[in-house]
C-alpha cells in the first residue's frame, strides 16, 4: 500500500460535501415539492467539482479518474 507524509492518499471519500444551493434542491425534490430539473443537474455537476477540488486544496491524493465521474 503506498503511504505519503505529504499527501492524504485516498480512493473513497464517502459522503462529499454539498453546497448549500444543492441541498436545498435535494431536500425539495425529496419532499416532491416544485424544482427545477436543470438546476439540479447543474448543482450536482458543480458540486461535484466544489467538493474534489476541495478535497485537493486539502492535500488529497485523487488516484483515480473514476473518481470524477469519468
Amino acid at each position: 500500500m503506498k503511504q505519503s507524509t505529504d499527501r492524504i492518499l485516498t480512493t473513497h471519500t464517502g459522503s462529499l460535501p454539498r453546497p448549500q444551493s444543492l441541498s436545498q434542491l435535494l431536500v425539495r425534490r425529496e419532499k416532491r415539492a416544485p424544482f427545477d430539473a436543470a438546476a439540479l443537474e447543474r448543482e450536482i455537476a458543480a458540486g461535484v467539482v466544489w467538493a474534489k477540488l476541495g478535497a485537493l486544496a486539502e492535500g488529497a491524493a485523487i488516484a483515480s479518474k473514476r473518481l470524477w465521474g469519468h
